[in-house]
C-alpha cells in the first residue's frame, strides 16, 4: 500500500504506474488523502483536531484489509511504503496507538516522521493555530470572539465551511507562498484529540518499549536535501549566503534563544569557522552535506535504531539504504547530483506510462537499479527481508551497516553519529 508524497500538499496517487512493481508477484494498493489546509489545518483541539490526512490513511487501511481477500491478498501481510511525506506518515502510522500492529511490513524512502518539516514542534515559529486564524483574517471570517478559546476555533470553523473550495485553495496558496515563504505549514501535529499522536513522534519513538516490532527498510539519497540550496548561476556559494542560509534554516526548527548557539556548534563541526580562503564551490558542498543531515539523514538513521532497538528478540530486523545512483533523466542541475526522491522511479520499476511521471528515456543503469530496487522491494514485502546480502541495521555501534543502491551495489557503516547527535539530540544507540 503506497502513500504518495508532496510536501503534504500535492501530487496523487494517480501520477504513478505502479504495474513494473506489480509484475513482481505482488498486489500493489494505492492511496489518496486529504492535503494541505484540507488534511492538515489545526486549531489545536477538538474543533479542529488536525491530521485528517492521517486519519484518511488509516481509514484506507482499514479498508485495504477488509477487501484485498478478494484481490487475493493477505489482510494479515501488509506491507506500507511510502516517499517523502508518505514516508513520515508510514513513520508516523508505525509509531500512532491508532494503526501500529494494523500493518506487518514498512518501507520509508526520504521522509523521517520525527523532524520539523514532517511533524509539529511547539519551538518553531509555524504554530498550527496561529497559522489557522492568519487563514482566517485572509479570508475575512467574524471572529466576534478573538483567536484564543473552543469558541474562538467554532466561529473559525463555520466560517470555512461556506467558503468555496477554489476560493479556499487560492488563498492557501498565497498564505503559504507570501506569508510563509512557501514553507511546509500544514503538517501532522501531536495531541490531537483522535489520538493519531498523543505525544510528538519523535517522544513516541523513544519509548522503544511501545513500538510495535516490524520489518523495516528506511533511506535517503546522498545529496537528498541539496534542492533546498538556490545557486541558479552555478557559481557556489559564498560564506554570507552560507550562513545566511544556515540561520534561516536553524530559525525555523528552533527557539530563538537556541540558534546562536546551534549556529555556532555547526560552523564548529562542519569545519566553516574560519572563512578565509574556502572555495564556494566547496561552501556549497558543505552547505548540501549539512542540509541533508539537518532535513533527512539524521533522523532517518536514529528512527532506524530506535525500530531496531524495539525489534530486539522479535524475528523483525531493520534495513537502512543510501541510495547512490543519479538518474539519466533527472532534470536537476548536475551540481544536485543525486537528490531528493531520484529513487522513487527506481522502486516503481521505470514505468513508461500512461500516467504523468512515465519513464520513455532511461539508461542500462537506470534499468539495472531499477530491477534490483523492484527485487528487493518486492522480497521484502513477501519475506520480511530485501535480499541476503543485506545485513540488518542495529542499535549498536559496531552494528550500523547500510546498502549502497547503485548498479553495483555494496554495503559500508554509517559513519554520521556526531550530526544524529547535533540534530535530533540524542544518538539514538544503545549506551
Amino acid at each position: 500500500m503506497f502513500i504518495h508524497g508532496g510536501k503534504f500538499r500535492e501530487w496523487s496517487a494517480s501520477y504513478f504506474n505502479y504495474t513494473n512493481l506489480a509484475l513482481k508477484g505482488v498486489i500493489v494498493v494505492t492511496i489518496n488523502y486529504r492535503l494541505d489546509a484540507f488534511g492538515f489545518l489545526s486549531t489545536q483541539d477538538d474543533v479542529i483536531p488536525g491530521n485528517f490526512g492521517l486519519m484518511d490513511a488509516k481509514l484506507a487501511l482499514h479498508f485495504v484489509k477488509e477487501i484485498i481477500g478478494d484481490f487475493g491478498g493477505d489482510s494479515g501481510d501488509v506491507t506500507l511504503f511510502g516517499a517523502s511525506a508518505g514516508s513520515a506518515m508510514v513513520q508516523q502510522m508505525s509509531l500512532s496507538p491508532l494503526t501500529r500492529g494494523k500493518f506487518q511490513k514498512a518501507i520509508m524512502q526520504s521522509g523521517p516522521g520525527t523532524c520539523s518539516w514532517s511533524s509539529y514542534k511547539p519551538e518553531t515559529p509555524f504554530v498550527p493555530r496561529q497559522i489557522a486564524f492568519s487563514l482566517g483574517l485572509k479570508l475575512r471570517c467574524p471572529l466576534p470572539h478573538g483567536f484564543t478559546g473552543r469558541q474562538a476555533s467554532e466561529d473559525l470553523v463555520d466560517c470555512l465551511r461556506k467558503v468555496p473550495a477554489d476560493e479556499l485553495i487560492s488563498v492557501v496558496q498565497d498564505l503559504t507562498v507570501n506569508d510563509f515563504g512557501s514553507g511546509i505549514i500544514f503538517v501532522p501535529v501531536s495531541g490531537d484529540s483522535f489520538g493519531f499522536l498523543p505525544e510528538h513522534p519523535a517522544l513516541l519513538a523513544a519509548n522503544t518499549k511501545d513500538i510495535v516490532p516490524i520489518p523495516m527498510i528506511l533511506g535517503w539519497t546522498t545529496d537528498d536535501s541539496s534542492w533546498y540550496i538556490n545557486d541558479p548561476e552555478d557559481d557556489g556559494l559564498t560564506y554570507a549566503e552560507f550562513l545566511q542560509f544556515i540561520q534561516i534554516g536553524i530559525g525555523l526548527a528552533y527557539p530563538p534563544d537556541q540558534v546562536q548557539s546551534i549556529v555556532h556548534a555547526v560552523l564548529t563541526m562542519y569545519n566553516m569557522t574560519d572563512p578565509s580562503g574556502l572555495d564556494p564551490y566547496h561552501i556549497r558542498e558543505v552547505a548540501m552535506e549539512l542540509i541533508t543531515d539537518f532535513s533527512m539523514k539524521s533522523f532517518m538513521a536514529k528512527e532506524a535504531r530506535q525500530f531496531s532497538k524495539a525489534a530486539e528478540g522479535s524475528r523483525a530486523k531493520v534495513f537502512v539504504y543510501e541510495y547512490h545512483h543519479r538518474p539519466s533523466y533527472s532534470v536537476n542541475p548536475a551540481w544536485q547530483r543525486v537528490t531528493h526522491m531520484d529513487e522513487e522511479g527506481m522502486g516503481l520499476g521505470l514505468p513508461n506510462g500512461p500516467r504523468e511521471l512515465s519513464y520513455p528515456q532511461t539508461s542500462a543503469h537506470d534499468r539495472k537499479v531499477s530491477e534490483l530496487m523492484t527485487t528487493w522491494w518486492s522480497n521484502f514485502a513477501k519475506y520480511g527481508e530485501p535480499s541476503p546480502s543485506w545485513p540488518k541495521f542495529g542499535y549498536q555501534q559496531d552494528d550500523q551497516q547500510l546498502m549502497i543502491i547503485r548498479s553495483n551495489p555494496g554495503v559500508k557503516q554509517f559513519d554520521g553519529d556526531d550530526p544524529v547527535v547535533l540534530w535530533t539530540g540524542s544518538s539514538g544507540l544503545e549506551d
